[in-house]
């Protein structure tokens, strides 16, 4: 199981305490991918947002790094600037421009920041994914940050060992890079590990947000939620309507089944999907499609269901933290690790092969308590307490005024409880 991390803090590598005399504000970047409207991406960064106010407050100023500075801007009203020079030359025998053009531009970013951190989300899996997009971008700024003598913090990542040679060699850059380093997962940590060290494990830096206030009294039918994605987002278009016609029937079986069902999303990429799936259901009156546009969005739909059928990571991390039994339908070995910590009897299916017949069975019997439900809410628990001591290492390593943020603001660790 998880919890503990693993710090390694070269005095040189650790911004140097601030006191209140010293009115320089302390910037931080925060490197993903943010301001794209995926709910999970956005929670991590939510996460680490809530951190730096809470143990910085108005001393410290971060500034994102993404590709997608304008939203980010628009969105949130935070600074932000594009991860990768934004005029640089791509595509084909122009690649290999554009990569020197985006060292380049890392380089004067870093050289502005204090500290570079990721705040969590999947950004180091190999599957479906470019790799030379995130896990590159990732390991250039980590080579920067290691050559201008700036902490690089890397918090409870997602990765995988798919993806291939090139994908592993950068994985292990950014592993030697790093100041800090902590995964959401055990599975994470062995595609990280190399020559026998493992990354500490930290949950996914959702679950240290604002618990759901739980829903008194569920309707009258058991509601269920299904969730859906755009499927040829990491598996060839042909196969989209196979996955359609699948989920179609599974949400008919759970409306046959006496269910009234909700369909939700885990990014804006999903809308469609969950629209066409609603469409061609035969009896639309007892199927909904819910508005999303956060993970506290979707878990305020969560909280009055009685079971979730999940396919998006954060779809089962919302349902976990909304105390919600799940069904997962993976794309990935990651909510396989995700069910088998939080569950007694992990209720776990390819989203590429399932059987809706058998998936229906059993989500009806977890939403009318026929089935035993098996969910561990103190592994919720024991996950929040990682978090904070996480949260607290960072802090300490960003060489926030600790005495300064306790007159500022209340303990991060005090409001979540």
């Amino acid at each position: 199981m998880w919890w503990g991390t693993s710090v390694r803090t070269p005095e040189d590598k650790t911004v140097r305490r601030r006191t209140r005399r010293d009115d320089r504000r302390v910037r931080v970047g925060l490197l993903g991918q943010f301001g794209y409207q995926n709910f999970g991406n956005e929670a991590s960064l939510d996460a680490v947002l809530d951190l730096l106010r809470t143990h910085g407050g108005a001393m410290v100023e971060p500034v994102v790094l993404t590709d997608a500075p304008e939203a980010v801007r628009r969105d949130r009203g935070v600074e932000a600037t594009s991860a990768s020079a934004p005029r640089a030359p791509r595509g084909r025998w122009r690649r290999t421009l554009g990569k020197l053009a985006d060292l380049r531009h890392a380089w004067l970013v870093v050289g502005r920041l204090d500290a570079v951190l990721v705040p969590g989300t999947g950004i180091l899996e190999g599957h479906a994914v470019n790799r030379w997009g995130p896990p590159l971008t990732l390991t250039v700024y980590g080579i920067v940050a290691r050559l201008r003598r700036r902490p690089y913090l890397v918090l409870s990542v997602g990765a995988d060992r798919r993806g291939g040679r090139a994908v592993r060699v950068m994985q292990r850059t950014v592993v030697r890079a790093a100041t800090y380093l902590s995964t959401r997962d055990d599975g994470s940590a062995a595609a990280l590990g190399h020559r026998g060290r493992r990354p500490a494990v930290v949950p996914d830096l959702a679950f240290g947000l604002s618990l759901p206030e739980r829903c008194a009294e569920p309707g009258v039918r058991p509601t269920v939620a299904v969730g859906v994605v755009r499927y040829d987002w990491y598996a060839p278009a042909a196969e989209r309507d196979a996955y359609t016609s699948r989920s179609v029937r599974l949400v008919e079986l759970l409306v046959r089944g006496g269910a009234e069902v909700l369909i939700v999303v885990g990014d804006e990429a999903d809308d469609a999907t969950a629209q066409a799936v609603a469409d061609r259901v035969h009896d639309p009156e007892r199927v909904h499609v819910a508005p999303v546009g956060s993970v506290q969005e979707l878990e305020s739909h969560l909280v009055g269901c009685r079971a979730v059928v999940a396919v998006r990571y954060h779809n089962l991390v919302a349902a976990i933290r909304a105390g919600v039994p799940a069904v997962s339908l993976g794309y990935g070995p990651k909510q396989r690790w995700l069910m088998e910590h939080f569950f007694e009897h992990p209720r776990s299916y390819s989203v590429e092969e399932f059987d809706p017949d058998a998936v229906a069975r059993e989500v009806l019997d977890l939403a009318s308590g026929d089935q035993e439900r098996g969910f561990r809410p103190f592994a919720l628990h024991v996950a929040r307490m990682a978090l904070a001591d996480q949260e607290r290492c960072v802090a300490t390593l960003l060489g926030l005024d600790a005495e300064a943020s306790e007159r500022e603001t209340t303990s991060l660790s005090e409001v979540r409880s």
